[in-house]
């Protein structure tokens, strides 16, 4: 009877590769375990918001937060900018934007707002939601008044 004998180089290849695993998993809890201490916060992009009055082009970069909508953004950037800014509700719960910057809604002038370059109504920009790396611009389209 022949004896079978065990090639041990044969066994050490799979073992390498099962330590290289189990050190790559630990390697991951303790990554796992040191966020959870403390809590690191992951970086996500900013949201940006462009206010371009024609003449003058105003940006703002910021975390956009739990339900941010597009009126939140402007409202909180135009407080940092010191950018006056009036609004109220219709009631269907629209947002109308009265006046920005010194521009009134009661001019000849044209308040457009776009999300990620698409349009968007007007009257949405309490409903829409912004998330992080989202680009907002609002334009301010004026237009010569009749004489």
């Amino acid at each position: 009877m022949k004896r079978k004998y065990l090639n041990i180089s044969s066994i050490k290849k799979p073992l390498k590769e099962i330590e290289a695993v189990m050190l790559l998993t630990l390697a991951a809890l303790v990554v796992l375990a040191i966020w959870a201490i403390f809590k690191l916060p992951i970086e996500q992009p900013m949201a940006t918001l462009v206010i371009d009055m024609g003449n003058q082009k105003r940006v703002f970069e910021g975390q956009a937060t739990g339900d941010m909508t597009i009126l939140d953004t402007l409202v909180l950037s135009s407080e940092a900018g010191d950018i006056s800014l009036q609004y109220g509700f219709n009631e269907k719960k629209e947002a109308q934007i009265i006046s920005l910057d010194g521009y009134s809604a009661y001019d000849p002038v044209e308040f457009m707002f776009f999300l990620n370059s698409k349009a968007v109504n007007a009257s949405e920009i309490n409903k829409l939601s912004v998330q992080p790396g989202d680009t907002i611009k609002v334009e301010v389209k004026r237009y010569d008044s009749v004489k």
